[in-house]
């Protein structure tokens, strides 16, 4: 024990020192002990201590412990401290130090005791632990609510998940105050998205903003970084959105950095009376997509084009008027043609016998179609999630091949009126022996007449258009190459085959080989015929050159040839409308001078599929565009790309409107107008019948009938 000696700083009497001595004794008595030191009774600082390590839930309970030090060091016993805790929401402390947590959020708890105090900082979480089955853990701070909803197996074991309002934000006057939580622990990470719900107060969205424009965003260094996906609801006063690891999280309002309109009809056209939907889509300055923006809609012109306010547009009168969709002081714009409605005249229509509609090959209908009066009739599923071939059409039916080489097989009539399969042929080794591959049908003779392929294995069938009776059928040299639909015409049946490639012809009845003529072997093809001549083009039969070759229809014997390297090889031939043949192959399309037997133009790019012939116009796919261009010399008259997609598949052209497909969408463009004037959802191969039917043949097993008169 240490006894500690005084030297007064005045005298004292002899009486008031005795008295002095007693209570300095007395004094040495109450603070004997070895971790006692005897000094001034005076209080200079309080410690608080009992702060644990491992987080604080809400719901637990800590004991803390007050400590009474004075001047020199000592702990000063026996002293009553006052405790109070500095936000009763998170948490409350008891007299004796007894702290519980009831809330989410930072807070201090502080001892007090002769006039001096200490405190400890605690933050106490929202969360809890989950485990493999998943959780929802829900964290409320005041007017704030986060909600996390994890789902199972997010978490390959069971973790401890915490939640509390954040102790710091990276700066930013969108950030809607009382909403940035604190995810943890810190490296966190779940294997599936979990959900995030943050509430917000309308009170503190702000200013200038409204709250369409709210979105859950996270803390990256001294930013804020869009979290893909987020949704406001603005009834529940919450935003949402998937989030995969611990972080800081926030509602922020996201200003709009620019618009961009949308939809099958921009720079487009629409005939008088005709309605189409534009869209628009939002982003923030990082080029981030945005969601629920108030969008406002306008027209230069409501006389000549309207548009509501869900960016509905309706041709009024001819002319054009300029659409702008504006949100938050940005705008975007296009520019909509209202053209005055044709008159529909399907007096020459004919039906779509084979590839490209005839044997020609041209892909042209003469008629004028109103698109004004399309509209969906029926789609049908072929086949599953199986590609479909080309289609024809004929006898009120449409004839529909599946595209699936060693597959599933079938072959398909269809009423065109209301889509009723009307009878099905599955090609199948019990029924029809080895196949390989059904090609596209032709249609003539009231028969629909089908090519299979394989090895020694191929034939040339025919069914009966109405019942689907069988009808001839012709072997024929194949080496698993695949064709286009063959040409029914004067009794015969003209088609690609051959061991190495060639071209035969059939009796359209009996089924007896007429004759063969050798080529080098291409896949992909079918003659054209015109004239009682057959053409072909690609490798001739000396197979060092390419050209054209044509015969006669009826004997097979050779009329002429050209030899000249720009054709190329392979593809089918299309004969247009002045005496000439076109021919499309990859970087080149070559016009052949069919009286002069020389090429009289060819054009350089980059060509895709079969060109389409109509009104001394070619229509070819190059690129992302449809062009049309000069029949006479190749020259390109105008382009059009469609809004979305590259055009794909076979062309369809009537006298005032070429219809293309891309991989989504249909598209009918106008002529005169060079615009679209007509859109559907689905794209394929293209076929018109003179029923007034646009079939689609999708690459899903789905076939579409549009009603077109």
């Amino acid at each position: 024990m240490r006894i500690a000696t005084y030297t007064p700083l005045f005298p004292l009497s002899r009486r008031a020192f005795v008295r002095f001595c007693v209570a300095a004794s007395a004094l040495s008595f109450m603070s004997c002990g070895d971790d006692q030191i005897i000094g001034p009774a005076g209080v200079a600082s309080v410690v608080v201590t009992g702060v644990p390590v491992t987080p604080v839930i809400i719901g637990d309970s800590l004991q803390l412990v007050a400590t009474a030090i004075n001047a020199t060091g000592g702990i000063v016993s026996n002293q009553a401290f006052i405790w109070r805790t500095s936000d009763a929401g998170v948490a409350v402390v008891s007299s004796n130090g007894r702290v519980r947590a009831i809330g989410a959020g930072p807070v201090t708890i502080t001892a007090s005791t002769g006039g001096k105090e200490g405190s400890a900082a605690l933050r106490a979480w929202g969360g809890g632990s989950v485990g493999t089955a998943g959780a929802t853990l829900t964290m409320r701070n005041g007017s704030s609510t986060a909600t996390l909803t994890i789902p199972p197996f997010a978490v390959p074991q069971t973790v401890t998940v915490l939640l509390a309002p954040a102790s710091s934000t990276p700066p930013s006057t969108r950030l809607v105050a009382g909403t940035a939580i604190e995810l943890g622990p810190d490296g966190l990470q779940f294997s599936r998205f979990v959900t995030m719900t943050l509430g917000y107060g309308v009170d503190k969205v702000p200013a200038g903003t409204g709250e369409a424009s709210l979105q859950l965003y996270v803390a990256s260094g001294s930013s804020w970084t869009l979290v893909p996906g987020s949704t406001v609801d603005a009834t529940a006063r919450t935003v949402s959105g998937g989030i995969s690891r611990s972080g800081t999280y926030a509602v922020v309002s996201t200003a709009v950095g620019r618009l961009k309109v949308g939809g099958g009809y921009v720079n487009g056209a629409l005939y008088v009376g005709q309605s189409g939907q534009l869209t628009v889509t939002a982003y923030d300055a990082d080029n981030n997509l945005l969601s629920g923006r108030e969008i406002t809609w306008s027209s230069s012109d409501p006389t000549r084009v309207q548009v509501d306010g869900t960016g509905k547009i309706t041709a009024r009168s001819a002319g054009s008027a300029t659409i702008r969709a504006t949100s938050e002081g940005k705008s975007d714009s296009t520019t909509i043609t209202s053209l005055a409605r044709p008159a529909a005249d399907w007096s020459h229509a004919t039906e779509w016998v084979t590839y490209q509609g005839n044997p020609s090959h041209t892909g042209y209908v003469d008629v004028t179609v109103d698109p004004v009066a399309f509209a969906q009739a029926w789609t049908v599923t072929i086949e599953n999630a199986v590609a479909l071939n080309p289609v024809t059409a004929g006898s009120g039916s449409v004839f529909v091949s599946t595209n699936s080489y060693f597959g599933t097989q079938a072959l398909r009539s269809v009423n065109a009126q209301t889509g009723a399969v009307r009878w099905t042929k599955t090609f199948t080794s019990a029924t029809f022996g080895s196949v390989h591959g059904v090609h596209p049908p032709a249609y003539g003779n009231g028969s629909v007449y089908v090519t299979t392929s394989g090895h020694e294995d191929s034939f040339l069938w025919s069914f009966d258009a109405l019942s689907g009776a069988p009808g001839l059928k012709s072997p024929y040299e194949n080496q698993w190459s695949t064709y286009k639909a063959p040409v029914v015409s004067q009794g015969a049946v003209y088609m690609a085959g051959g061991y190495y490639d060639g071209m035969y012809a059939f009796n359209a009845t009996t089924g007896d080989a007429l004759w063969f003529r050798q080529l080098p072997q291409v896949s992909g093809w079918t003659p054209a015929l015109k004239d009682g001549r057959v053409y072909a083009y690609g490798s001739l039969n000396d197979y060092y050159s390419v050209g054209v070759s044509v015969f006669d229809a009826t004997s097979g014997d050779t009329i002429w040839t050209l030899k000249d390297n720009r054709l190329l090889a392979g593809g089918t031939p299309v004969l247009g409308g002045s005496n000439e043949l076109i021919t499309v192959r990859s970087d080149r399309l070559v016009s052949v001078n069919l009286g002069t037997k020389q090429v009289q133009w060819e054009q350089n790019g980059s060509f895709l599929g079969t060109a389409a012939v109509g009104n001394g116009t070619i229509y070819v796919i190059s690129g992302q565009d449809l062009q049309a261009r000069s029949e006479s010399n190749g020259t390109l008259q105008w382009s059009w790309t469609p809004p979305q997609g590259s055009p794909t598949g076979e062309i369809v052209v009537t006298r005032n409107v070429v219809f293309v497909s891309t991989s989504m969408d249909t598209y009918g463009v106008d002529i005169a107008a060079r615009r679209q004037g007509w859109s559907y959802a689905g794209g394929g191969h293209l076929a018109l019948s003179a029923q007034g039917y646009l079939f689609i043949a999708q690459e899903d097993g789905k076939l579409t009938a549009i009603a077109a008169r």
